[in-house]
């Protein structure tokens, strides 16, 4: 039994590289593009910290720093995720970022049990059924002097066709005042470089007050409501697939 226990994990190894291979393979036909995106008015704001925060599956839990004015963001792995948070920089000045956290582990609303399956999912919308409650615990941001200014900063170049010659792109942002003393991200220039001997290209867009006339303004994600409620029960399989975001209703 021991036997077939170690060649069932080495073949389970085994079948599991060409999918962790693949997450960085670059495809055929395509070529790198580079993204640098970076906030470039920070300074203009002198009483407000900026702060990263990387979750994913290459970080344990959260990795949090200072962004600077003008510099590149990075995500370090591309299935990471880069939230940009605001602070007030007295508060974030007192504490330090090296004792910065300011999420708590809670259980997600609306967390219902399947008697017939005795799992959990979550009511409202086409959701994975979980045989453990404690799977649909979630960070939650517990601290009210902390506000999320933007959810998912994108900020991962990728790749793209071999017939697009772009290989680089700059894309500034600015912080802009909003009503209500609020401000948001708006994506205010774009500088793209090419590998055809082509001139770079510069965009640049006029600033908005009002988030819903500018398409181009960050501002947290909002994840439509599905009223199909019923749970899809997650096997083994379905659970590796999610955990590398490949495939529908993770």
């Amino acid at each position: 039994m021991k036997k077939i226990t170690i060649l069932g994990l080495i073949l389970l190894g085994l079948g599991f590289s060409p999918l962790l291979a693949s997450a960085d393979v670059i495809m055929p036909g395509t070529h790198p593009l580079d993204r640098c995106a970076k906030i470039v008015n920070l300074d203009k704001y002198p009483n407000i910290s900026l702060i990263a925060r990387i979750t994913g599956p290459m970080v344990s839990d959260s990795e949090f720093s200072l962004i600077e004015n003008d510099k590149c963001l990075s995500k370090g792995y591309k299935f990471n995720s880069l939230q940009v948070l605001v602070v007030e920089k007295d508060y974030i000045d007192s504490i330090g970022i090296n004792n910065f956290n300011p999420y708590k582990k809670v259980l997600k609303k609306n967390i219902l049990k399947n008697e017939d399956s005795k799992c959990y999912y979550e009511s409202g919308k086409p959701s994975p059924c979980l045989d453990n409650k404690e799977d649909w615990y979630e960070n939650d941001l517990a601290d009210d002097k902390v506000t999320i200014l933007s959810d998912n900063f994108d900020v991962y170049g990728g790749y793209v066709k071999d017939n697009n010659p772009l290989i680089r792109e700059t894309v500034e942002y600015s912080i802009v005042d909003l009503a209500g003393d609020k401000i948001g991200l708006q994506k205010t220039k774009i500088t793209s470089e090419f590998n055809n001997g082509k001139s770079p290209k510069v965009e640049t867009f006029s600033i908005s007050k009002n988030t819903k006339d500018n398409k181009d303004t960050e501002k947290v994600v909002d994840y439509p409501t599905n009223q199909d409620s019923t749970p899809v029960k997650m096997g083994f399989w379905k659970k590796i697939f999610c955990f590398f975001g490949i495939g529908k209703n993770c």
